[in-house]
């Protein structure tokens, strides 16, 4: 997928004293808008955290096949959103892994004369 997926935080910040998330869009939701008006569909979708229910419901009618998570919320019955997104992700068929890093940290050395 091409698309950029960031929340935006300091932007909000300037127009408004309430950070909070009913203010922003999710990262999700920024990487499908942001695709450049090119088809989400058939495609895999790389997030930092498992999507809520609302993130699902986008995901879902933007044609994304594929989603490779970082990090799962705990579940618990009280965690409604991520209850129910697990069940719209797999009512809607969409595959859904976490992902599996090969190595646990990166190293860069940056060469004195790069600086």
């Amino acid at each position: 997928m091409v698309g950029l997926a960031i929340m935006v935080f300091q932007e909000v910040a300037r127009m408004t004293d309430f950070l909070g998330p009913r203010y922003v869009c999710h990262a999700e939701v920024n990487a499908i808008l942001n695709t450049n008006h090119a088809s989400a569909a058939g495609q895999k979708l790389y997030v930092t955290m498992y999507p809520c229910n609302e993130c699902a419901k986008i995901i879902i009618q933007s044609g994304v096949t594929e989603v490779i998570y970082f990090v799962e919320k705990r579940l618990n019955d009280s965690d409604i959103a991520y209850v129910a997104s697990h069940k719209l992700l797999a009512m809607a068929n969409i595959k859904v892994r976490k992902h599996q890093p090969e190595m646990d940290q990166i190293l860069i050395k940056f060469e004195e004369d790069l600086l």
